[in-house]
């Protein structure tokens, strides 16, 4: 590893530039990943009744840089004493189009290639949870839904 960003809210601008160019020539980063660390979610839903949130930053990076992207996922095997780190397979995210003349926003497309990668996420991340739930005991009584269950959108996937 050639280095370790930590920074401030405040430091974002700079840290972004940083990490789109160390991307853009191919380096690598590890972002951490959690509603604690991150200020743009998106919330979906996982397996029966549940929901997960993911921060949308590593998707971002990924769109705008066309930089591979991976999950990474670190379950305990002995309590302290022996972990699994798991690279799952690459997650697709269709490099950003730029928003066409006189438009601000990204295409339909653009969203939908972000929602497809963000279902590829939470397929890899159901399997670890199903393979560790014990691990999740009490992540579900910390993150409460975003979305109340009267504004939920629901769609196909």
């Amino acid at each position: 590893m050639a280095g370790r960003i930590v920074f401030d809210r405040d430091d974002a601008y700079q840290v972004t530039k940083r990490i789109s160019a160390i991307l853009k020539n191919n380096g690598v980063v590890l972002m951490t990943n959690n509603v604690y660390s991150g200020s743009t979610f998106v919330e979906t839903r996982l397996g029966g009744s549940g929901h997960a949130q993911f921060a949308t930053t590593p998707l971002s990076f990924a769109a705008r840089c066309g930089a591979a992207l991976f999950s990474m996922s670190t379950l305990e095997i002995q309590p302290f004493e022996t972990y699994d780190a798991m690279i799952g397979a690459e997650i697709q995210v269709v490099r950003s189009e730029k928003p066409g003349p006189g438009s601000e926003r990204p295409s339909a497309k653009a969203f939908s290639s972000l929602a497809s990668a963000v279902l590829d996420f939470r397929g890899q991340f159901e399997a670890d949870l199903r393979r560790c739930p014990e691990q999740y005991m009490l992540w579900g009584r910390q993150a409460h839904s975003m979305v109340g269950s009267s504004q939920r959108h629901e769609t196909n996937g």
